[in-house]
């Protein structure tokens, strides 16, 4: 028997900001990163505060090293790095590159590292680690972070002084570097020479980021005044403005998705935002205005703040669940139950005409009586049958906005 299937798209991640608890709480979190079921946080503090944490399969966070710093003068953690679930890097302000090959328990300096000062550390996709500073410019190394060289010549040590760096995943030369005076510079041969590809005059760029699904950075930068976004679809060697975002001085980018784009951002001064279909609003279940740090993957969306620790989130934008409402007496289960779900998802059911709706944002007033929802529906049109499950095939979009009562449980 053939039933009519209303599928419903779901993509609540967000929770009212009054129940998020952040973790580490009134610590600057100046450097986060996560790699399977480790994550690390570098902390920013005064001389004798300069940790690492670590958390495992989401649990609680530790500090490593016995809970003592990466040495009695570390203050500034500026850069984590996960190589290998036990060789991890921390690149700090004013002391150095320390490195731990027993997963954070215990850590040394890397007495032969040129800098002392240590922006933003990446790995590329053939496991070469790079490192920026701000005295030496952009150094590698292909032996676990053992030994490093620079990977252009000394008069550009100065010239590439790095906020931070961006690798192309799709590409082992390819690097990116956000420098604090000339712009972002492209290296296309693995670091060795760089050109312009975004300056603009008396403003700096702090971070990029790369689409997950279609091949678009998204820069971010800011001065004292304005906060400015750009995005290029070709690698980065053409870049358009974008008119029409929130008034910040942003700092810091990441994007994520399944099948669209959803790029969130951070400021020094005004929290965070989301952007879906090019609509952009404030991310109000954070209540912290300077973020540090955003960072996506498959399972969560984190948010490093600049004094009150860390937000995560469940990243649902890359996950999709159905509900059918299949027999009136039945949908209540099924609506509950995933077993269930998987069940009627493989059978043969008339997808056509039912109805699409996909949250994209909603957060509760601050009274507490209403919830603003945001998202959009779309209509299933044909139904692609050599998958299995079967796959939707969806119309055009159709936005909408709408107010809901809300009762806190």
């Amino acid at each position: 028997m053939r039933h009519l299937v209303s599928v419903l798209f779901i993509l609540l991640h967000f929770t009212p900001f009054a129940q998020i608890v952040p973790e580490l709480p009134e610590v600057t979190i100046r450097s986060y990163t996560s790699q399977g079921n480790i994550a690390l946080a570098g902390i920013k503090g005064e001389i004798g505060e300069g940790l690492v944490y670590i958390q495992l399969d989401n649990q609680q966070w530790t500090a490593c090293n016995d809970g003592d710093p990466l040495a009695s003068n570390v203050e500034d953690v500026q850069a984590v790095a996960i190589i290998t679930p036990t060789v991890f890097l921390a690149g700090t302000w004013k002391n150095g590159l320390f490195r731990t090959d027993d997963a954070g328990h215990s850590w040394r300096k890397i007495e032969d590292f040129p800098s002392n000062d240590i922006r933003s550390i990446r790995v590329n996709s053939e496991n070469t680690i790079y490192a920026a500073t701000t005295t030496n410019g952009i150094l590698h190394s292909t032996d676990l972070g053992i030994t490093w060289n620079q990977c252009a010549h000394d008069s550009l040590n100065e010239f590439l002084a790095s906020w931070s760096l961006e690798l192309d995943p799709n590409d082992a030369n390819t690097l990116f570097a956000l420098t604090f005076k000339n712009g972002i510079q492209k290296s296309s041969d693995g670091g060795k020479t760089w050109r312009t590809a975004l300056l603009l005059e008396g403003l700096m760029f702090f971070d990029m980021a790369r689409s997950p699904i279609s091949n678009m950075l998204v820069a971010v930068g800011s001065n004292d005044s304005i906060g400015v976004i750009y995005t290029s679809v070709d690698q980065g060697e053409t870049w358009l403005f974008q008119e029409d975002t929130p008034k910040a001085l942003f700092n810091t980018v990441a994007i994520t998705g399944k099948s669209y784009e959803v790029i969130f951002t951070g400021s020094w001064d005004q929290g965070a935002f989301i952007c879906i279909e090019n609509d952009w609003s404030h991310f109000d279940d954070i209540d912290f205005s300077v973020i540090s740090d955003i960072h996506t993957n498959n399972t969560s969306v984190t948010f490093s703040s600049w004094g009150n620790g860390i937000y995560s989130f469940p990243n649902l934008f890359v996950k999709t669940l159905y509900s059918f409402d299949v027999q009136e007496e039945l949908s209540p289960i099924i609506k509950q139950d995933t077993t269930l779900l998987d069940l009627y998802s493989r059978r043969d059911m008339n997808y056509l005409g039912g109805t699409v709706e996909t949250i994209t944002h909603h957060h509760i007033n601050r009274r507490g009586t209403h919830r603003i929802v945001r998202g959009y529906t779309q209509e299933v049109i044909d139904l692609m049958t050599h998958t299995d499950p079967p796959t939707p095939i969806y119309g055009r979009k159709k936005k909408f906005r709408r107010k809901e009562l809300y009762q806190f449980r």
